[in-house]
């Protein structure tokens, strides 16, 4: 139902209308879902980007390697309000969570931090081997915040670490800033493109 969708998110039904018509943009194959190669077209991001990887994690809820409208639509709904710092960081343990199992491994936030902070780099800066930065990094993670090797971090805890070594969790900002650019960048109106209400009904069918 439409209007369940406005309440729960709390979008406009134009804002679910423009969100609707920038999905179909992207839905090449009109069969009501969006593969990683679909999204990497309209973004101009390489699949192998790890940075890409996190960007499609964050849209793909269910890890089912496919985007349905739903789930587009609870990303778009979340970039369209304001947020506390403490539920950007709840959203964005959706992110580090890959697996999707309701914790953070040791060994995801440490593929996570590392992953950013190569992509982040700067071209003139120092280069260090990717064992030597994972190898870093884990013992900052081990030393100065008491993670140990098994740790499993729940979302309070991540949001609790976020906050107390924000220089460390500097990467989930980039990511989430990176996301909300490229949304409104997917996001924005489509000229010559008008979803009709039997558009909607028929996208928020798929994925039941």
């Amino acid at each position: 139902d439409i209007h369940q969708f406005e309440h729960v998110l709390k979008l406009s039904h134009d804002q679910i209308v423009n969100a609707l018509s920038a999905f179909r943009v992207m839905d090449k194959t009109g069969d009501g879902s969006i593969d990683c190669n679909e999204f990497a077209q309209i973004v101009n991001m390489n699949v192998e980007d790890s940075m890409f990887q996190y960007l499609f994690n964050a849209l793909d809820v269910d890890r089912s390697n496919s985007v349905n409208f739903k789930e587009f639509l609870i990303t778009a709904s979340h970039f369209a309000a304001e947020h506390t710092e403490e539920e950007r960081s709840r959203y964005c343990f959706l992110i580090v969570d890959t697996d999707n199992n309701g914790v953070i491994s040791f060994d995801e936030l440490l593929t996570f931090l590392v992953d950013v902070q190569i992509r982040s780099r700067r071209p003139e800066g120092v280069v260090i081997s990717r064992s030597k930065l994972t190898a870093r990094i884990a013992a900052h993670l081990q030393t100065d915040l008491a993670l140990p090797d098994n740790a499993m971090v729940s979302e309070d805890a991540f949001v609790t670490l976020v906050r107390r070594f924000p220089r460390t969790f500097v990467a989930v900002w980039v990511v989430y800033n990176h996301l909300q650019s490229r949304l409104v960048q997917v996001t924005r109106p489509q000229r010559g493109l008008r979803s009709t209400e039997a558009h909607l009904h028929r996208y928020l069918r798929f994925g039941d």
